[in-house]
């Protein structure tokens, strides 16, 4: 008797080992096809290696962030949760569904998850993420507290100084985002995100052929950026060039889906177009 037990649970054991093996290949032909971007292909090698094997936290922490990436938030958060499930210190899961859920606007709940995914890994990109999650919420000053410290853990992260800018705006500190705008272009001359705060920045300090020729930067670097032509366009008209403000509101109309705000400057300025 005791024999067949053995037999029994020696068959078993290598039946268990073959489908480990067939979901890991599964697995890492879902990766290859992630790492090309080719997500929805990676999902249906995710899918069946997690049917070989149901236990693996990286399966589902893959497979939720190719959800993430096509913008199906809800998935991607049921497998972030199945996966902090199975290991409770996954902190690139517990990062993403902050992300998920802030891209949800649920904010509240946003900030939770990277609250724990800071007391697990206190790294600048948590920190970074929990700011930028206060800032939409129009928390600035948690915000600011937030990007200060993910500058001081790393004082290279472009975006930090760029986002940082924007919550010094936000705060009427136009100097002290001006110079973190200028920051984040030093560490990468071509944000166009940066130009264009730079642009907000010297048109709120009354500089306005300094905030022209930095929204003209940031539409060189990205020509398809709606804010950066109805801006410019604001910007020519203080500096009394009507005719160009009228082609940058038109220019901005063409480029936004709905273009509510630059439509409203184009009926105000140029009816006599």
């Amino acid at each position: 008797m005791k024999f067949r037990i053995t037999i029994l649970l020696i068959l078993l054991c290598l039946i268990g080992c073959a489908q480990n093996v067939d979901a890991n290949r599964l697995f890492e032909k879902g990766n290859d096809k992630f790492s090309l971007g080719n997500y929805h292909s990676a999902i249906e090698y995710y899918d069946q290696a997690i049917e070989k094997f149901s236990n693996d936290s990286e399966y589902y922490y893959n497979r939720g962030t190719c959800y993430l990436y096509i913008g199906k938030y809800k998935k991607s958060i049921k497998d972030y949760d199945t996966s902090i499930r199975l290991n409770e210190k996954n902190t690139d899961a517990i990062s993403n569904k902050g992300l998920a859920l802030m891209y949800l606007k649920d904010y509240d709940k946003s900030i939770v998850e990277f609250t724990k995914a800071i007391q697990l890994e206190p790294s600048y990109d948590n920190y970074y993420n929990r700011a930028y999650t206060k800032y939409y919420k129009s928390d600035y000053k948690g915000a600011l507290e937030d990007f200060n410290i993910s500058i001081n853990l790393n004082n290279k992260f472009a975006d930090a100084y760029n986002n940082r800018g924007n919550v010094k705006d936000a705060l009427n500190d136009y100097e002290g985002a001006l110079s973190d705008f200028l920051k984040a272009i030093e560490l990468n001359p071509k944000s166009w995100k940066a130009y264009n705060g730079v642009g907000i920045s010297y048109d709120n300090l009354k500089q306005y052929e300094k905030s022209k020729n930095a929204y003209t930067k940031s539409i060189e670097l990205n020509a398809n950026n709606p804010a950066a032509f109805d801006n410019r366009a604001m910007v020519k008209l203080k500096l009394k060039d009507e005719d160009g403000c009228c082609e940058d509101l038109k220019r901005a109309i063409e480029l936004t889906k709905n273009g509510q705000r630059a439509q409203i400057h184009y009926e105000k300025y140029c009816k006599y177009d």
